[in-house]
């Protein structure tokens, strides 16, 4: 048993949940999120995230375990008695009510006055920035105000927590990002705590102030996004967390947190060792694209991959250089534009050399 931590606001505690006595959809979830932390769980389809939301918010119970709001185990609390705010993916406006009856609903099932409903529904919708659309009904509206009046309503009544699943999936790309940063602004001025569930690793980067990656109804890793995105713990977190090259090899040597790496291309690299290995063990190097520099191959040079230009593919501000090893494998570069230096005409020699940090020893 874990002991409860004074700094939780939200805590998982040996979560396990399964729906059909067999297969457990979450294995052993431990989680705790601080208050007024914007904290998201990532991971792709049927990974466990949303499942934990539902588990948070009580429309589902565990199969094992506790979960805590500030302290407090939730799981013999009916929904409607957590104080929980809810943002959904299809919004869940009522189409015969107002923009602002909608905003006020929730205050009305708790049986406040319709005067002191309807002015805190207009100081949400204020906040919102849609101040002028109460009297509007939501087909009137677009996809991202509508999302805006679904986030309205789930801050109106002051919950103790808001959880958000996939609400940006629905719109298209320029209105995702502006949503984002929009729920981002809003979690900065109001300090309330978010626990947002997506598939999006750019969303999740974005907005969050730690994610939570999930693969196979376990957590593999739970920071904040630089140091998801820079020191991802295992092959699947480098992999789901941006784009990233893997080049299989074994260990040479491993001592004072680095390891000597022969890959299979003949080349032996130094680079950050991340879990413990023997000499002989296998490892996948992860260097992302960013952190590779290209130049004329003159000759042997420390972490340097004797490679061959297989194309180069302009994105405006910068290039995507995939090249090929002799061991069959591609590693793929970013290079900005105006910034390159060596002949990227394909078939031409070029070396790859990358930081030892850079480079990160996976199991």
């Amino acid at each position: 048993m874990l002991m409860q931590d004074n700094k939780s606001f939200v805590r998982f505690e040996n979560i396990q949940k399964t729906y059909d006595g067999e297969t457990l959809v979450i294995k052993n979830l431990n989680l705790d999120i601080a208050k007024g932390e914007f904290v998201t769980l990532l991971g792709p389809s049927g990974s466990g995230k949303s499942t934990s939301l539902m588990l948070l918010a009580g429309f589902e119970q565990p199969t094992a375990g506790t979960v805590y709001l500030d302290g407090n185990p939730l799981n013999s609390v009916p929904p409607y008695e957590r104080n929980i705010g809810i943002v959904f993916q299809n919004y869940a406006l009522f189409p015969h009510m107002t923009v602002l009856e909608n905003i006020a609903f929730p205050l009305t099932v708790r049986k406040m006055g319709k005067a002191e409903a309807m002015e805190r529904a207009q100081k949400a919708l204020d906040m919102v920035r849609l101040g002028a659309f109460g009297d509007r009904r939501p087909t009137q509206l677009s996809g991202g105000q509508q999302q805006r009046i679904a986030v309205a309503r789930s801050l109106v009544f002051d919950p103790a927590l808001v959880l958000m699943d996939e609400p940006l999936g629905a719109l298209d790309r320029k209105l995702r990002e502006e949503m984002q940063i929009e729920i981002k602004h809003i979690h900065e001025n109001l300090g309330v705590t978010i626990v947002f569930v997506t598939h999006d690793q750019d969303e999740a980067l974005t907005m969050s102030d730690k994610v939570a990656v999930f693969n196979d109804g376990i957590i593999q890793q739970y920071d904040t996004p630089a140091t998801l995105y820079e020191k991802p713990s295992n092959t699947f977190v480098a992999s789901f967390l941006g784009e990233t090259n893997m080049l299989k090899g074994s260990i040479n040597k491993q001592a004072e947190g680095k390891a000597e790496v022969k890959l299979a291309c003949g080349s032996t690299i130094l680079s950050t060792a991340v879990d413990p290995h023997d000499n002989g063990d296998p490892t996948t190097l992860c260097i992302r694209p960013e952190r590779i520099q290209l130049k004329e191959d003159h000759g042997d040079e420390d972490n340097g991959l004797h490679t061959t230009v297989v194309e180069t593919i302009y994105h405006g501000a910068f290039a995507k250089v995939v090249l090929a090893l002799n061991s069959g494998e591609q590693l793929k570069a970013l290079v900005r534009a105006g910034n390159i230096n060596a002949d990227l005409t394909p078939g031409h020699k070029i070396l790859a050399t990358f930081a030892s940090e850079d480079a990160r020893a996976l199991a």
